[in-house]
């Protein structure tokens, strides 16, 4: 089998591939944009002939909804085997040339804010000396079976192939605690998130439907009775008291997003996440 095919195997057959390709040469660039990977396989032969041409073949799967993930750029084999003996086993690891790697681990099945999967990237490639300008998922990355047009490695006319190594293939052994711990340290005050893809009111996304239902209404009525001394107390009273009256978690989460005082200030970056935990722990 195709290295490229099965490196896109890994992943859930429903997810869909950013592939680019670049001349660092001639700057010439040309991509593929949510590409499945049937598609991608029809298009194989074209990808081969422009890496053959001098074109780097660059990897972003579009994970939004398929788990928290982060991308370990730049790192040496002893980071590789430390990832493995310390619970954050890669889901798969890639040799890009010569003793330099790229480890891709699956933290949790639950999906992350990208703020806060950003923020756990970076605390990550510090501990694993990885590159931190490369800490983002949405970062590409090579693509297997391809070779390393960079010209630094090229001895003797040949550049060298990017290798795929099997990982795990399901998420790491402590990441879901992991990011618990950084959840749990952002609704405390510890962790203070840089502001920069705050969530969108949901008043501004079409949501005003909410509104129309007893759920929203009775939240409304929770807040606006509440005491507001402490309020993620009072969050998770208004989640609680929906639950009882057999509210549906969608509306129950749309509600709070629109009443909940100041919420888009107190959890800046990661108001779904906190929101959906909310409502999972008054369940």
């Amino acid at each position: 089998m195709e290295k490229s095919i099965e490196q896109l195997k890994l992943y859930p057959p429903e997810i869909k591939f950013f592939i680019k390709m670049i001349n660092f040469e001639s700057g010439n660039i040309k991509t593929f944009k949510d590409i499945t990977l049937p598609e991608y396989e029809k298009n194989l032969k074209y990808c081969k002939y422009l890496n053959t041409n001098g074109y780097n073949v660059f990897l972003s799967p579009r994970l939004c909804s398929w788990g928290a993930w982060v991308l370990l750029d730049d790192i040496k084999k002893p980071e590789v085997n430390k990832l493995f003996t310390d619970g954050f086993e890669p889901f798969y690891f890639l040799e890009t040339s010569p003793a330099n790697y790229q480890a891709i681990v699956k933290l949790s099945d639950s999906p992350l804010d990208r703020d806060i999967l950003t923020f756990i990237s970076k605390q990550l490639s510090e501990v694993y000396s990885a590159d931190p300008n490369s800490a983002d998922i949405g970062h590409f990355f090579r693509l297997a079976g391809f070779t390393n047009r960079k010209q630094k490695y090229c001895k003797n006319g040949l550049f060298p192939f990017v290798k795929l190594y099997q990982g795990t293939g399901i998420s790491c052994t402590k990441g879901k605690d992991y990011v618990e711990r950084i959840l749990t340290g952002i609704d405390n005050g510890l962790i203070e998130l840089p502001v920069k893809h705050i969530a969108t009111t949901p008043l501004e996304t079409g949501e005003r439907k909410t509104l129309e239902t007893g759920c929203a209404a009775y939240i409304q009525k929770v807040y606006e009775t509440g005491s507001k001394d402490d309020l993620s107390k009072l969050d998770f009273k208004a989640a609680k008291y929906a639950i009882l009256k057999g509210f549906k978690a969608a509306d129950i989460a749309n509600a709070i997003k629109l009443f909940s005082p100041d919420i888009i200030k107190r959890k800046a970056g990661h108001i779904d996440d906190y929101v959906n935990r909310t409502i999972k722990n008054a369940s």
